[in-house]
């Protein structure tokens, strides 16, 4: 993997740990054990569950990590549908089983609304279309400096 900002690094880690993340809460946030907890989630039937449980955030994060021209509109789509299935979360139901999603998940939706602001910039949306901007990408050195070497 080439090199990344530091930040995108983090934030696309958090979005592919994501559902262990929130299996972790689970078990951390309720007297279940963990075969209850794995027992319940493997009872998900339908495949929109399973890929928001699943594949949702660590599809985001993978576009995160990818920085190209598809990730782009994935990275904001993933967080587009999030934040719609945030706002229209029926209680009890999955992913979370509770009256309101998990405090974790309710952080990085947060999160990831600062992030899509952020990426309405144009010059942070830049590097997504543009490769030769890319300054971690980048073979050549960003400065030449010709120092005259002083011996005394």
């Amino acid at each position: 993997m080439k090199h990344r900002p530091l930040i995108f690094i983090l934030i696309a880690l958090a979005h592919i740990l994501e559902p262990i993340i929130k299996i972790t809460y689970f078990k951390i946030t309720t007297p279940f054990t963990f075969s209850t907890i794995i027992s319940n989630i493997s009872q998900i039937h339908t495949p929109r569950e399973v890929f928001e449980f699943w594949f949702l955030f660590p599809l985001g994060g993978l576009a995160l990590l990818g920085v190209k021209k598809w990730s782009y509109p994935v990275f904001v789509g993933v967080q587009v549908y999030s934040i719609y299935s945030h706002l229209t979360y029926e209680q009890y139901t999955w992913p979370y089983v509770s009256e309101v999603p998990f405090v974790s998940s309710l952080v990085l939706l947060f999160v990831n609304a600062l992030i899509i602001i952020y990426f309405a910039f144009p010059a942070v949306r830049r590097p997504f279309f543009d490769r030769s901007i890319r300054w971690w990408e980048t073979r050549t050195p960003r400065f030449s400096i010709f120092l005259k070497q002083v011996f005394s």
